[in-house]
């Protein structure tokens, strides 16, 4: 027999801190919290702070880090002689707390991981309880904690990748990444229970779900060794992204944003999403989810980018950790692989904290042995590799093409461009991206003024401070000048570096997809925890970026690929499914007027299941570069590439458009002209336009979804600035 309450209801929250004479005091200004939550919430809805994932507030909040903040509530509690055991328990605090319960010090807590049970049995009255919760700066414990380590191992207190975050067992990413803010915190991130019980025996074991025999293939082969993923005897090529945290305050996240999430993923063609290593094991509500809805699931465990200490506390501390997850996550069908961490190795192999970098590769033996261990115990059909990159090739580090898995960040950290992605190697490529601006409803969140009209500057701080990626706003710019005309606006901006994004994501999934060595793309990164530009391809509000559009076809089980070489064209078939053919066709079209300008070949193919290959080849010369459009045509299935670049493209002025909603749910749209990357917004509401990017339309009629009035739409494509002509009327 048990009985559950929770115990949300009716807490306050204050400051805590040292008295001249060095005692430790509670202040007396006790103010309404909410519960699950966050801090930097509580003080938000009093006015304390500002928002701050709005402007730079976020530069404001650093305080909030630095102090210490107590919670209390009270509850009513009649005893019940059939219920004679009580305990509360905690399912996530976050993360340093002293637990009083009827003022008496009951337990401590030091994991944001991991749960907390205490028994009260015999420790509540009847009638009125008090409970409370005294958090400490997960800041200030991690940096003592870092000071007494580095004195016991000698290492300088200038060490770098070794920092505060690694001391404490709380998401990496809460203090702060090149996507996302610095905003540590703390709180009672997720649900309070009292629960009374008859009797504190063990319930009984329950039986786990069959599940898929989930292999991981490493062999040597012609290319070097394998990354491939095998389940039920059938290899499997992977097409999904990187998934973060979805809210820097993740109390906030709900199952219904789960599935929006997790919906559009399937949407766009995703069969795996990584949890990446730098946030937090995620809810049962994820991983249900992807079960549900047919995504398979990497699994990193939660450290990323950091040496971690290995002495045999913190080691005890992770093996409790990890024993409590592996246990609760293995019954789901969904789980594909284990991951020790995110990056550490080939941080180490690398010298990412170049002079300073320790002798020894810090937290090696967590990775190797104690999560291995567990892993191989509790959870022994599903994969564990302790670190990603894991390439190890012979003669390279973790990171190495031809061997493993590979994050292939050579091209927006390193050479600058995305058509140097048709040089990688990587046999299963975990991470690569290219960074993009939001939205502009989501800029409306973060700016006083207007997003569509903000002038694009350079030196705005308030656009520079929503910019994570440490490139510097000049050289991001550049990387898409290279191939877009200069931005004026704030518009411009969101529109010429999502298509930038989006080119980039193209030229990275094609060449992957068509090599016959890569058995997998995971895109940096599927979403965002806040209102900031970055590699993903889903802003914080969860709207499409244009590369999602695109991922429509680059995802798909079938695809065709246009590869260039000077005035040599190549058409690629893939194919992931059974065994298929047709015929392929390649057309030029004329941008300004969508003439048909010739057939330039067209063949009859087979191909097989789980195959790639070259099905057309054909030649450009003769035709005008700034002018031309190539179409490659199979069945269904479509790919086009401009000749020149956008900038350089020629197009006509853009023509007005005539819109109708005669069709409910739907806005028709007629076009005298070529449309090529058209985008409609709706600036009334975002949410009204469901498919709002089209990459290339013929003159003619077509229809997006869409459920407003119509009298917000605006629309632009690579021509400009189109007017809109809204009708009631079919067209």
């Amino acid at each position: 027999m048990l009985r559950t309450t929770y115990l949300h209801s009716g807490w306050e929250f204050a400051e805590n801190s040292w008295s001249p004479d060095g005692e430790y005091v509670i202040s007396p200004d006790w103010l309404e919290a909410q519960v699950p939550g966050h801090v930097h919430l509580d003080l938000l809805r009093h006015g304390i702070i500002a928002d701050p994932f709005g402007g730079m507030a976020e530069l404001g909040c650093q305080w909030v880090d630095e102090k210490d903040w107590n919670y209390r509530s009270a509850f009513e509690w009649t005893p019940d002689p059939d219920l004679p055991r009580q305990v509360l328990y905690f399912e996530g605090l976050d993360t340093f707390c002293e637990v009083f319960v009827n003022d008496e010090r009951v337990a401590e807590h030091d994991n944001m991981f991991l749960p907390l049970e205490v028994d009260v049995t015999g420790k509540l009255v009847a009638g009125a309880n008090s409970i409370r919760l005294e958090f400490k700066s997960a800041v200030r414990i991690g940096t003592e904690r870092r000071k007494t380590y580095f004195e016991q191992e000698g290492l300088p207190l200038s060490t770098r990748a070794f920092n505060e975050r690694a001391f404490v067992r709380k998401a990496q990413y809460m203090f702060g990444w090149d996507w996302g803010p610095r905003l540590v915190g703390c709180g009672i991130w997720k649900p309070v229970q009292l629960i009374e019980m008859a009797q504190s025996t063990p319930g009984e074991p329950t039986e786990q779900p069959a599940r898929p025999a989930i292999k991981l293939l490493r062999e040597p082969d012609q290319w070097g060794e394998s990354f491939e993923f095998e389940i039920d005897g059938q290899k499997v090529w992977m097409k999904g992204a990187n998934w973060i945290p979805d809210h820097s305050f993740p109390a906030t996240i709900t199952r219904t944003q789960l599935r929006d999430r997790l919906e559009k993923c399937v949407d766009m063609g995703f069969n795996m999403l990584r949890v990446w290593g730098g946030g937090f094991y995620e809810s049962d509500d994820f991983y249900e989810l992807c079960e549900e809805l047919g995504i398979w699931v990497w699994q990193d465990f939660p450290f990323a980018c950091s040496y971690y200490p290995d002495d045999d506390d913190f080691k005890s501390m992770i093996r409790e950790e990890a024993e409590f997850h592996v246990k609760r996550l293995s019954k789901y069908t969904c789980l594909a692989l284990w991951c020790g961490n995110n990056e550490n190795e080939t941080m180490h192999y690398d010298r990412w904290a170049g002079d300073t970098t320790p002798a020894r590769y810090y937290g090696e033996s967590i990775f190797d042995d104690v999560l291995r261990d567990v892993v191989a115990r509790l959870d022994p059909n599903t994969p564990y590799i302790p670190t990603s990159p894991i390439g190890r090739a012979p003669n390279g580090g973790p990171n190495s093409g031809g061997f493993g898995d590979q994050h292939c960040w050579d091209v927006w950290h390193g050479r600058g461009d995305w058509k140097h992605y048709g040089e990688s190697t990587g046999r299963f490529s975990s991470e690569y991206g290219f960074a993009s601006s939001c939205s502009l409803a989501t800029w409306d969140k973060v700016l006083d003024d207007w997003a569509e009209d903000y002038p694009f500057d350079l030196n705005d701080p308030v656009l520079k401070w929503h910019d994570k990626t440490r490139k510097g706003t000049e050289t991001f710019v550049g990387y898409v000048k290279l191939h877009y005309p200069e931005p004026k606006t704030l518009a411009d901006w969101v529109y010429y570096s999502q298509l930038n994004q989006r080119d980039a994501m193209r030229a990275g999934v094609e060449h992957y997809r068509r090599s016959p060595f890569c058995r997998g793309s995971l895109i940096w990164q599927l979403n965002d925890c806040w209102p900031v530009q970055s590699w993903s391809i889903l802003d914080s509000d969860g709207h499409y970026k244009a590369v999602a559009y695109e991922l429509r076809r680059l995802y798909h089980n079938q695809l065709l690929s246009i590869e260039r070489h000077n005035d040599l064209i190549k058409v690629h078939a893939v194919n992931d499914v059974e065994a298929d053919g047709g015929i392929v066709s390649l057309d030029a079209y004329h941008l300004q007027t969508g003439e048909h300008l010739g057939n330039l070949g067209e063949a009859e193919f087979e191909i097989g299941a789980d195959n790639r290959k070259v099905v057309l080849e054909s030649s450009i010369k003769g035709l005008s570069v700034p002018d031309t459009i190539l179409v490659a045509t199979w069945g269904d299935h479509h790919a086009w590439q401009l000749l020149a670049e956008p900038k350089q493209a020629r197009f006509s002025m853009p023509a007005p458009l005539t819109a109708s909603l005669a069709d409910e749910g739907y806005l028709t749209i007629q076009t005298t002209q070529p449309l090529v990357d058209f985008m409609v917004t709706d600036v009334d509401d975002v949410a009204n336009m469901i498919d709002n990017f089209a990459t290339i339309v013929q003159p003619g009629i077509f229809a997006l979804r869409y459920q407003g009035s119509g009298e917000g739409l605006k629309a632009r494509s690579l021509a400009g600035w189109h007017e809109v002509r809204i009708t009631r009327s079919p067209l």
